[in-house]
């Protein structure tokens, strides 16, 4: 007999690169995403330490980029979004070179947990999934 469960979840993930590696969040923990130009980042550096920043409604908002906070990472690059149940809105922007402008304006995605916003670079969005 095949039993169903009597509740299903479904969670909306977003698809991005950075670094050369894979990333899914859940699209409901996303504050915003936009895109950072250099008006829009500050730098500060402490005890041999730089930290930069990304204005945001008047805020300066911490910047990171994931591979500096997170250990884990999904499927490494070699594998193919199709081959991984995801289809890119960008067909064939995987396999395109960084452009130039990469460097200057790139796309930040800003996560909040309790009042504290956090902002991550990240290199491209690729896709939206359920799952």
């Amino acid at each position: 007999m095949l039993k169903l469960p009597l509740t299903t979840t479904v969670t909306k993930l977003l698809l991005f690169r950075s670094q050369q590696q894979l990333y899914t969040l859940p699209v409901d923990a996303l504050t915003a995403i936009t895109y950072a130009t250099p008006a829009l980042l500050k730098s500060d550096s402490t005890f041999d330490q730089e930290q930069r920043y990304f204005l945001w409604k008047q805020q300066e908002i911490p910047l990171y980029a994931l591979p500096q906070l997170l250990t884990y990472h999904y499927p490494d690059a070699s594998v193919s979004y199709e081959a991984s149940g995801w289809v890119s809105p960008f067909p064939g922007a995987a396999e395109q070179p960084p452009q130039e402008t990469a460097t200057v304006n790139f796309p930040v995605l800003l996560v909040a947990r309790d009042e504290q916003i956090v902002a991550f670079r990240v290199d491209e969005i690729l896709s939206e999934k359920n799952s």
